[in-house]
């Protein structure tokens, strides 16, 4: 595949590698979406991700699965309100994965028309909150392949009851978040996979839903030609359900002589079965018919996925077999496929992947007869075809595409208008995205405006600014009253950071980077501004330093452990983004600005900021003895009303389950859950995010009956179904809510 002469592909590489757009990349069967995701990987100096819906998709991709990257469950997701039935569970992130997550320059989800519009919902909630942006999946550029017409997202009745309350469709593209988002659609229009204008064509009609009259009198005649002229050797059946497949080969395998061997998989480390890539158990004879499930990873490329051969002779240590057509056997090894994980390297930043586990077995599967949809992916010289029981749009299509060529396809069943299925809605919508395909003039716009969002990034401060407040807010509230001498330093902090560097960078911001700037940036970067952005870095790499010195003198020790954790926690995520933003100034001080610089250094910047560079700093200083101050400790001032509140909030907010809270500061459960309580009436938080949505309802439907007693038995009967303490939270709101409405 030649990406230099494909126009599509050319197109589909410089909107991710020159811009921060994101994408939807499909096409046809054969068109070489899977060739060019192995491209990108190659080539591509954004730090990568790939995920697919399924664990067995996963492995295929050299990826992991969505559901364990983002830790998500399985039940539906409503923005805003969280995991049906899931409640106030929290899913914990690992520090390792939290460092993923904020790494991530570009996220690619292959057989993406498999996933519903809530779990990339469900994703741009986690990507937000650990990324702490506001822009739909936390800023990450997106990489969306598939092919809406060939595989649909399953969907159990009892799911789309909740979610078609939100979405109108159970497809990708209904996501609120990729909406706000906003994408560009490449279709991919040449066919590798067959030669035939008449036989393309054909399938394209089918894959449209509309077959034309010279279309169904094709397939009639591939039928009556079934009937009246023997299958090739080596032709394989293709099947709507899996039950109708299993009993073809379990027949076909009784049918021969000879004894069974039965070849075990071997599984090292950590490979979940629902990603096994092929049969644990092998069951082969002599004779049996079989399909290679991986290509030929040495130079002689003797078999590819796919191929059909039959079983020459079994060992206990080795299985040889003929290839359909060819005169050469082939002794057949033990194959790998790991299950990997992804990491970010502390020594340069980059993302990479390290393997979890492995499944050795030999890469073969019983092949009289493959369903379609195992089938996707592959190519067959002879395939008979039985798709007159299609159940799901585009799975005639999946069925026939498969096929090389028109002469190796057969129908063991009629095919008519009725059994080519299509949705209406994926018709409409990939026909817009046909429409509005973008242009190379719109491309060069976009390289234009990532450049310009680069720059903007580089001198961006709000968030640096609402870490900083998080920390002299709880300097405030925990430090003041022992040391109220502190609060001259908070003064000069915030003086120093509002005027000095954010007033600052939003003024550079506004003339160099805004986007009114972006048709300044059409010849790269506008004359003379190389040398304003690299006395800009140096700038506010000495206000940043500045900064940091008033910070080190502000005392942290309190006696407290619940306060010092929290001064901890604020301080630690503040000294993080203050070694990031100084170190990635630092470093464009010698580069000459370019987005891919930006990306590379930006990575090694955040990667030196984990080290904890100026952490060690801080630590060293506040390792000082109290005595050098020689001022004698005052003592503690009597803690404000609401101060315990505040602490349990605090500590939720910091990923503390109620439980945990409660142990942390020895109280009692019901005590912490009346504090939540008074968070959740105070609006500071929803109570859908503590509360299941099933004893919110229960609750509510409480708390409006007006007999005391019937009310209080009806309490008692919850407390045995439910946890006491979310029973608790939710009749103290709703209670409250009932008295104000009166």
């Amino acid at each position: 595949m030649d990406m230099e002469t494909n126009q599509d592909l050319a197109l589909a590489e410089r909107i991710i590698m020159d811009t921060g757009a994101n994408l939807f990349l499909s096409g046809k069967a054969g068109t070489g979406k899977t060739t060019f995701l192995h491209h990108l990987r190659e080539i591509c100096p954004k730090r990568l991700v790939v995920l697919a819906p399924t664990g067995v998709a996963a492995v295929n991709a050299k990826g992991s699965t969505i559901h364990s990257v983002f830790q998500l469950p399985f039940s539906p997701y409503i923005p805003g309100r969280g995991f049906v039935g899931e409640g106030s569970e929290r899913f914990r992130f690992s520090e390792s994965k939290r460092k993923l997550l904020a790494s991530i320059d570009l996220l690619v989800i292959d057989e993406v028309s498999m996933v519903r519009p809530d779990v990339l919902d469900a994703m741009d909630s986690v990507l937000r909150r650990f990324r702490r942006s506001a822009r739909p999946f936390g800023g990450v550029q997106l990489l969306l392949i598939g092919d809406l017409r060939q595989l649909a997202p399953v969907v159990r009745d009892r799911e789309w009851s909740i979610l078609k309350e939100v979405y109108p469709t159970p497809y990708f593209y209904e996501s609120l978040a990729l909406k706000e988002a906003g994408y560009l659609s490449v279709e991919l229009q040449k066919v590798y996979r067959q030669a035939d204008p008449e036989f393309v064509s054909l399938l394209n009609e089918v894959r449209d839903g509309t077959p034309s009259v010279s279309t169904l009198v094709a397939l009639d005649e591939k039928f009556d030609s079934y009937q009246s002229r023997s299958v090739p050797d080596g032709s394989i059946r293709l099947t709507t359900h899996n039950q109708a497949a299993t009993q073809v080969n379990d027949s076909r395998l009784s049918q021969l002589s000879g004894e069974e061997t039965v070849y075990e998989a071997e599984v090292t480390g950590e490979f979940p079965d629902y990603s096994y890539p092929v049969e644990y158990n092998l069951r082969l004879k002599e004779g049996a018919q079989v399909m290679f499930l991986r290509n030929d990873s040495g130079e002689s490329r003797r078999f590819y996925n796919g191929m059909i051969a039959t079983v020459v002779s079994l060992s206990p240590d080795a299985v040889t077999v003929m290839p359909v057509g060819g005169d050469q056997a082939v002794c057949v090894e033990k194959a790998e496929w790991e299950n990997m994980r992804y990491v970010v390297n502390d020594d340069d930043g980059s993302v990479s992947q390290v393997v979890d586990g492995v499944f050795r077995q030999y890469p073969l599967r019983l092949a009289w007869a493959i369903t379609i949809h195992k089938s996707q992916g592959l190519t067959f010289d002879n395939a008979v075809i039985d798709a007159s029981s299609s159940f799901a749009p585009g799975q005639v299509y999946v069925a026939l595409s498969r096929c090389r060529s028109l002469d190796g396809l057969f129908l063991s069943s009629r095919i008519g208008r009725e059994a080519i299925l299509v949705d209406r809605n994926v018709n409409d919508f990939m026909n817009e995205c046909e429409r509005s395909k973008p242009d190379g003039e719109t491309v060069s716009t976009l390289e234009r405006d990532y450049t310009r969002r680069c720059l903007a990034d580089l001198f961006e401060f709000r968030e640096t600014g609402r870490l900083l407040n998080d920390f002299l807010r709880a300097v405030d509230e925990f430090v003041l009253p022992v040391y109220p001498e502190s609060k001259n330093l908070i003064a000069k902090s915030n003086k120093l950071f509002a005027e000095e560097i954010l007033a600052v960078a939003e003024r550079f911001v506004d003339r160099y980077a805004s986007e009114s700037a972006v048709p300044y940036f059409a010849n790269g970067l506008p004359e003379g501004l190389s040398v304003r952005i690299r006395k800009g870095c140096d700038y506010f790499v000495g206000h940043l330093d500045a900064l940091s010195e008033l910070l080190l003198s502000i005392p942290v020790k309190v006696d407290n452990k619940i306060y010092r954790r929290r001064l901890k926690k604020t301080l630690d995520d503040l000294v993080v983004i203050l070694a990031f933003k100084r170190n990635l100034l630092c470093r464009m001080t010698e580069s000459e600005f370019t987005s891919s610089v930006y990306i590379l250094n930006r990575s090694k910047a955040l990667v030196d900021a984990e080290k904890g560079v100026l952490a060690s700093a801080a630590k060293k200083k506040r390792s000082r003895p109290e005595s050098d101050s020689g001022k004698e400790k005052p003592k503690k001032d009597k803690k404000p009303k609401g101060y315990s509140i505040r602490i349990t909030f605090d500590l939720y907010r910091d990923g503390l389950s109620l439980e945990e809270i409660a142990e942390s500061r020895s109280l009692t459960l019901q005590t912490i859950a009346s504090h939540m309580a008074d968070v959740i009436r105070n609006g500071e938080i929803e109570l859908s995010e503590v509360v299941p949505p099933e004893i919110v309802s229960e609750v509510e439907a409480i708390a409006a009956i007006e007999d005391r007693d019937m009310r209080n038995d009806r309490l008692s009967h919850l407390n045995a179904i439910y946890p006491r303490h979310l029973i608790t939270i939710a009749y103290r709101v709703m209670s409250s809510s009932a008295v104000s409405q009166k």
